[in-house]
């Protein structure tokens, strides 16, 4: 796949360098208020990441979104789409593959003509799996945990188990 399409005019020295050393970052919902990224500022946060929703995923809104950020001093370097990093379509070869893939790399082409260079992406074709996504932890926190014995009785997602050859051709095709 050929992601530079639509940003050839990028240059290398064109991408934002980032001094070296910790960031301190969080995420931040693609709607952030104005009030919640004052208080990211307050605080000290300079580098957030978001997923941004299907209905969210255009330029006009990225840019936009971008753009307030900035205007609080805080520095946009990741930004991802459920809808499209996690499509099982790729990566279980399941029908409709290559267009999900071609959206992937549409995806990276919008991005990169918002001045967003970084995306995040695992291969997690059913999500993160989890028994319970409130378990309590330490000091009380609530906390996402695995019981594989409950899991194994939901059954599978996709009707069938896929084996772990199938999932590295499905990610070799990908890639």
């Amino acid at each position: 796949v050929d992601v530079r399409g639509g940003c050839d005019e990028m240059s290398a020295d064109k991408y934002p360098v980032l001094a070296p050393g910790l960031k301190i970052g969080t995420e931040l919902p693609a709607t952030a208020s104005d009030d919640f990224l004052a208080f990211l500022t307050q605080i000290g946060v300079r580098y957030v990441y978001t997923w941004f929703p299907e209905s969210l995923c255009n330029y006009d809104h990225i840019s936009y979104f971008k753009e307030k950020i900035e205007s609080y001093g805080i520095t946009l370097f990741n930004a991802g789409g459920f809808h499209i990093a996690k499509d099982a379509r790729f990566q279980l070869a399941l029908s409709g593959r290559d267009e999900a893939i071609d959206r992937f790399a549409n995806f990276l082409r919008l991005l990169g003509k918002t001045g967003i260079h970084t995306t995040t992406f695992t291969w997690e074709p059913d999500g993160v799996w989890s028994s319970d996504w409130k378990k309590p932890s330490r000091g009380g926190a609530l906390a996402r945990s695995v019981d594989m014995a409950i899991l194994d009785q939901q059954g599978f997602t996709h009707e069938r188990r896929f084996s772990e050859e199938e999932i590295w051709v499905n990610y070799t095709h990908f890639i």
